[in-house]
């Protein structure tokens, strides 16, 4: 049980990058050598989550991730 998501990505500094242009904060862990290809994403309320999956969706369409 917990209150995010550790999402593993192909590319993730491209979706990190893209989220942030788009105003969604969501932690990266670019320079840690197990978890530099995942992202954190905290549950919010429900229409935050629903603007998060919108991009986020969004963005893996637009890479092809």
């Amino acid at each position: 049980s917990a209150n995010f998501l550790l999402i593993k990505l192909p590319d993730s500094k491209f979706v990190y990058n893209r989220l942030l242009m788009k105003g969604i904060l969501v932690r990266n862990f670019l320079k840690d050598d197990i978890l530099s290809n995942h992202i954190r994403v905290s549950i919010g309320t429900r229409e935050e989550n629903n603007i998060f999956l919108q991009e986020f969706l969004s963005i893996l369409e637009e890479r092809s991730c």
